[in-house]
């Protein structure tokens, strides 16, 4: 058994990081534009709509966000972040037989598995002529500045600190990101994100909250509390939901490196994580530090 004295020969370090203020998205429009009929339809409301490319028919879309806000805050960040909030699924209920089209539209919030791809876009995205050529071009063939799986309704974060630190380095530069599914199960389904103050849902549900679309550097992990627990260290942190962090330590400061203790991990929905650590090779001594995984 560990006394309850050797709490006091723990120490935790945390790495600090550099950000600035939340930095939200202005969207010029919500970019709403069906590749085979490449017309804004939803140019006055308050969602990035994206579908899977691809899909038979093409009538799912694509989107874009503009940042016309001023990013010297993030310079020098070590993780740069587009914080996205997924409203809901769009899951189109066809008719009978193989072609047919869809009857009506559900929303879930759940149970999808979407694959996002954001790209750095070299000029501003066009107003009309998007088609599918378009899309190959400048969104298909082009590598990410970050891709993410969503699952559920709510924030998800995106790594795309190089795109950033390029417009950054480059100010006048255009600063837009376009977006595109590139994988679904099931692959009938898009999805509404969120991007300004909200006042409808497509579904006609009245929001009561906004849902922005930001960009952020994430805090430096704070220790809320450190206890032992029979051979075991219990550490609570407050983190960012779906932020990959990597613990590590030292047995005394002295030593030239800091070992991982395990692989990275994601956190999860909360704004709390809990580590526990086994402590029978050296009990109570140690040196950790929680760190944004490079």
């Amino acid at each position: 058994m560990i006394p309850a004295s050797i709490l006091f020969l723990v120490v935790l370090s945390f790495i600090s990081s550099s950000w600035g203020d939340t930095i939200k998205v202005n969207t010029t429009s919500d970019g709403y534009l069906y590749l085979g009929a490449p017309t804004t339809v939803n140019s006055t409301g308050y969602y990035l709509d994206v579908g899977l490319y691809g899909t038979p028919g093409n009538h799912y879309s694509i989107a874009y966000a503009k940042f016309d806000t001023d990013l010297s805050f993030l310079e020098g960040a070590q993780k740069i972040y587009l914080a996205l909030n997924l409203r809901n699924f769009v899951a189109p209920v066809f008719g009978n037989g193989p072609t047919a089209q869809y009857t009506r539209l559900d929303y879930p919030t759940s149970g999808g598995y979407f694959t996002l791809k954001a790209v750095p876009l070299t000029s501003s995205f066009p107003e009309s002529g998007v088609n599918a050529t378009w899309v190959r071009d400048n969104l298909i063939s082009p590598a990410a500045a970050g891709t993410v799986v969503l699952q559920n309704s709510g924030y998800y974060y995106m790594d795309i600190t190089s795109a950033v630190n390029n417009w950054i380095a480059n100010p006048t530069s255009e600063r837009v990101l376009g977006f595109v599914g590139i994988g679904s199960t099931p692959n009938t389904w898009s999805l509404n994100l969120g991007t300004k103050e909200n006042n409808q849902d497509l579904d006609g549900t009245i929001l009561s909250a906004a849902t922005p679309m930001y960009l952020f550097a994430p805090p430096a992990p704070v220790a809320q509390s450190c206890s032992v627990s029979g051979n075991q260290l219990v550490m609570i942190f407050e983190t960012v939901p779906n932020i990959s962090y990597t613990l590590k330590t030292k047995s005394n400061l002295s030593d030239r490196d800091w070992v991982t203790v395990d692989s990275p991990f994601v956190a999860g929905p909360t704004s709390t994580t809990t580590l526990t650590v086994p402590m029978t090779d050296s009990p109570g001594r140690g040196f950790y530090r929680l760190e944004i995984t490079q």
